[in-house]
C-alpha cells in the first residue's frame, strides 16, 4: 500500500461562505507576536458544502500604527473595522474595551470570500473579503468537543472516555 500526505485536501476550498464567528479575542504567536484571532465557522443553518469547517482569520498589529490603529490597540484598524461592519455592528457603537468590542463580535453572521495563500512552502485559507451576510437569522448549531471527536472517529476507537 502507497499512501502520500496532502494537506491541501483538508483546506477550505476558494470561494464564498456565509459564516458565523466563533468567538475573537488578542493571542500571541510562539515567536511573541501579538494579534487578534477570529475563529469563523461554516454556518450549518444555511444549505451550503462545508458546513461545520473552520476559518481562522487573524488581524496583525501594525507595524507602523496610526491614530486610528492606536485606538484599537495597535492593530490593524481598517481590517478590524471591516469584520465589525460585515458582522452588524451598528455605526458609532462605543466600547469600553478592546476586549468587548471582541466579545460583541462573537455569534455574528457574515459572508465572506475565502482564498489560498501560500507562505514558507505551506498553503492555507484565508479570509479575503468579508461582507455582510444574506442570512441574518443565524440558527448555526456549534458542534461539542465531543461531536467533532465523533466525526473523526468511532467513539470505541477513543483510547479514553467521552
Amino acid at each position: 500500500m502507497s499512501l502520500t500526505i496532502n494537506y491541501e485536501d483538508n483546506l477550505l476550498p476558494e470561494g464564498n461562505y456565509e459564516m458565523v464567528i466563533k468567538s475573537a479575542c488578542e493571542d500571541v504567536t510562539k515567536g511573541g507576536t501579538q494579534y487578534i484571532s477570529i475563529p469563523m465557522v461554516v454556518r450549518n443553518d444555511i444549505e451550503q458544502k462545508f458546513q461545520n469547517v473552520y476559518l481562522w482569520h487573524q488581524i496583525w498589529r501594525a507595524k507602523s500604527p496610526t491614530k486610528t490603529d492606536q485606538a484599537f490597540g495597535g492593530y490593524l484598524s481598517a481590517q478590524l473595522l471591516r469584520i465589525c461592519q460585515a458582522a452588524g455592528i451598528p455605526k458609532g457603537t462605543q466600547f469600553e474595551s478592546l476586549q468587548d468590542l471582541l466579545d460583541a463580535l462573537k455569534g455574528k453572521p457574515l459572508n465572506v470570500t475565502v482564498y489560498h495563500d501560500e507562505y514558507q512552502n505551506q498553503t492555507s485559507a484565508k479570509l479575503k473579503y468579508s461582507n455582510t451576510t444574506k442570512f441574518p437569522d443565524c440558527k448555526h448549531v456549534f458542534k461539542s468537543v465531543a461531536q467533532e471527536l465523533a466525526d473523526i472517529t468511532e467513539e470505541d476507537d477513543l483510547p479514553f472516555d467521552l
